[in-house]
């Protein structure tokens, strides 16, 4: 009995340990790698807010009454 292999059940992995291919599904990422994108990406968009908060202050302060 042939057993399929993970990139024959299409979950996006290539079965040589390496990266994901080109269709890879980030629900099927691997915990570690999916874990470390998401808390760049969190970063990301911490620092993105910050500087909007900033520009805001600055509007606000700097408008005519």
């Amino acid at each position: 009995m042939a057993s399929r292999s993970h990139e024959a059940a299409g979950d996006g992995w290539e079965h040589d340990g390496g990266a994901p291919n080109a269709y890879r599904d980030p629900a099927t990422e691997r915990p570690p790698e999916r874990e470390r994108r998401l808390r760049a990406r969190v970063a990301e968009l911490e620092t993105e807010l910050e500087r909007s908060e900033h520009r805001i202050q600055r509007t606000i302060s700097t408008r005519p009454s």
